[in-house]
């Protein structure tokens, strides 16, 4: 996927001079685009582009600070609004980067730019897009479920990719290359806290393997879930309870950090220093 750039373009433009902008590796291009879907990218000059990222996770925010080369990075203290239906405290990431990261802009309309990346990616690299999608809304778990008839407790892995909004185009894409790579997925909609999501899952443990074996993730807590996976040498149902605390682990730690937050928000405090 390549950014090509004449000669002209290094002219000035509205008295600026244009920068030759950085190469980011198809690899990279690839994960990006998918995890950008989490973020909202806009262009304010010709030379750099902004990416904005609201979250309530100190390890989504780490991962997005350390998978670009920003320019300058803002971290603010993001109060509830009144229409959200989960009213909580979170992060606020504003990153400038340099504009050889253009390729992930979807602010167009219909998101054609976007999607046309999207359909490259998946194409030419598409674990690694994948990979940054479920990094950024996917989940990759272990679960349990109770039969009352038989009185039989099953255990079984699960991957699942849940977009709302326009992203019922990408789900749409990720199903037909998923189905082409020969997996077992299933595609459907629900309605959580009042959005429609649209989803992709995997639930056969074969596949799961397989799937995980080439799934670059980075994301910490999805890093160690596919470790046990793949390389834990005990049952799935011991694998279960490990997932089970580990999921009570990250969630009062997310619980701590926020009520953290809130605490510097009543304080007066509004910006903050980044983690990474």
């Amino acid at each position: 996927m390549e950014i090509g750039v004449s000669e002209e373009d290094y002219r000035p433009a509205n008295g600026r001079r244009l920068t030759r902008p950085i190469e980011v590796d198809d690899r990279e291009k690839a994960y990006i685009l998918g995890l950008v879907h989490d973020l909202y990218p806009t262009r304010d000059s010709p030379n750099v582009i902004r990416f904005s990222l609201s979250t309530t996770h100190t390890a989504m925010m780490i991962l997005v600070l350390h998978t670009t080369r920003f320019k300058r990075v803002y971290t603010y203290i993001d109060p509830p609004r009144e229409d959200q239906l989960c009213k909580s405290f979170g992060y606020k990431v504003n990153l400038t980067l340099d504009r050889g990261y253009d390729f992930a802009l979807k602010n167009d309309d219909n998101w054609k730019r976007y999607i046309e990346g999207v359909k490259w990616a998946l194409k030419n690299y598409p674990y690694e897009f994948l990979a940054g999608i479920i990094d950024a809304d996917g989940y990759i778990g272990i679960q349990c479920s109770r039969r009352r008839k038989r009185e039989t407790v099953e255990y079984r892995y699960f991957i699942e990719i849940g977009l709302e909004k326009e992203g019922w185009k990408v789900i749409n894409l990720i199903y037909k290359t998923l189905r082409d790579l020969g997996y077992d997925v299933k595609k459907y909609k629900s309605i959580d806290n009042g959005k429609v999501i649209w989803k992709v899952r995997l639930t056969k443990k074969s596949d799961i393997i397989k799937f995980l074996k080439l799934l670059p993730v980075r994301h910490g807590e999805k890093v160690a879930v596919k470790t046990v996976i793949l390389r834990s040498k005990i049952s799935i149902e011991e694998q279960y309870k490990w997932y089970k605390k580990f999921r009570e682990i990250v969630k009062k730690k997310v619980k701590r950090d926020l009520e953290k937050l809130e605490k510097m928000y009543r304080n007066g405090k509004r910006r903050i220093k980044h983690p990474a």
